[in-house]
């Protein structure tokens, strides 16, 4: 509405003489008030409508579950600890950060970022995260590292760790619950593996 009434009005003034770089900057104005009109107006008028992305900030390859009601979200970290964020949500829109899984990532000095030397390409990437029995399990292969499941009874902690011996980049977990509980573990292009 206001975007409408600001364009409608920029039209009735003939007399003014905008160069190119003021009608630009008058677009994007227009376009940022529509922008910010329609999103209050939707989250006024019904909370169930949400606007994207409904978290504005960097959580790249989430994995979600649904837990009774809740849902949890895991996501890469890269370098930055402390690591493996785990957030939660009722709506799946909006989300609160519950814990972190890593509080140092151990394999390299270069980790710690000294001395102008970093280690950015490698890090936490891609988890996956699993509930099954009362527990939640979290699988994750820092690059050029071997997997590591994460498990705890309570989603705030405090978590355990196995190292395995075998590394499965961007891991998916399978728990097999027909029997005893067999933990599967894929990675992108290669073959699964039982634990």
């Amino acid at each position: 509405m206001i975007a409408a009434w600001l364009h409608s009005t920029m039209r009735q003034l003939p007399c003014i003489a905008f160069n190119k770089y003021q009608k630009q900057a008058l677009g994007v104005i227009t376009l940022m008030i529509a922008f910010t009109g329609l999103r209050l107006t939707i989250r006024a008028q019904n909370s169930l409508v949400y606007v994207n992305p409904p978290i504005y900030a960097d959580y790249p390859d989430p994995d979600i579950i649904r837990v009774g009601k809740d849902f949890y979200f895991s996501t890469t970290t890269f370098i930055d600890v402390p690591g493996l964020t785990i957030l939660h949500s009722l709506d799946l829109v909006h989300w609160e950060i519950v814990t972190h899984l890593i509080s140092q990532l151990p394999g390299s000095p270069n980790y710690n970022i000294t001395n102008g030397v970093q280690n950015y390409r490698a890090g936490v990437f891609a988890s996956s995260l699993r509930y099954y029995n009362g527990t939640f399990y979290c699988a994750e292969t820092p690059n050029g590292q071997n997997t590591t499941i994460y498990y705890s009874t309570n989603i705030d902690g405090p978590w355990r760790s196995n190292l395995l011996n075998t590394a499965a980049f961007d891991p998916g977990l399978y728990i097999a619950t027909n029997g005893p509980a067999t933990f599967l573990l894929r990675a992108a292009g290669k073959t699964t593996r039982r634990f």
